[in-house]
């Protein structure tokens, strides 16, 4: 609808324009073109502009929203691989995620024990072609982690 709007209101302009300097040249006897005033013609530029800064606004929203899927896919994947590697390696009664989130703690906050322990459950509960075959991957990561907590049987989630 908003386009609609803009592009109504751009083409009455051109409209208006373009019969402007028709009329000029018919009714002036020297057959010059009659040049639009300025402020018509600022009028014109500035609608012009107001529908490019639309368009652009439109444009970084619509591509801002796919970049975080995109990032989102990626960060569910980078967790499940953590898991992973931690349930290789992890023996019950070691500090092991402990000292790793602590060494992991320059990447960000998203590394605490806790976290870990929940990438630790969460690639145990789904295999990597779930992830990728279904839009567990395009899930945000706290919901997987509400999902993880509150279903009983790998069915349920």
């Amino acid at each position: 609808m908003e386009y609609t709007i803009k592009f109504k209101l751009q083409l009455n302009m051109f409209i208006k324009a373009h019969w402007l300097n028709r009329w000029a040249l018919f009714f002036d006897k020297n057959r010059r073109k009659i040049d639009m005033n300025n402020k018509e013609k600022k009028d014109i530029l500035e609608n012009n502009y107001l529908l490019d800064l639309s368009n652009i606004k439109e444009t970084i929203r619509i591509n801002r929203n796919k970049a975080m899927v995109v990032v989102n896919s990626a960060m569910i994947m980078t967790y499940y691989e953590i898991g992973t590697i931690i349930n290789k390696r992890k023996t019950w009664g070691s500090k092991y995620i402990e000292r790793l989130s602590k060494d992991l703690s320059e990447y960000g906050s998203g590394y605490t024990t806790r976290n870990l322990k929940f990438m630790s459950q969460f690639s145990k509960e789904f295999s990597e072609n779930e992830i990728r075959k279904q839009l567990v991957s395009q899930i945000p990561w706290g919901t997987i982690i509400v999902i993880m907590q509150k279903s009983k049987s790998h069915e349920e989630k």
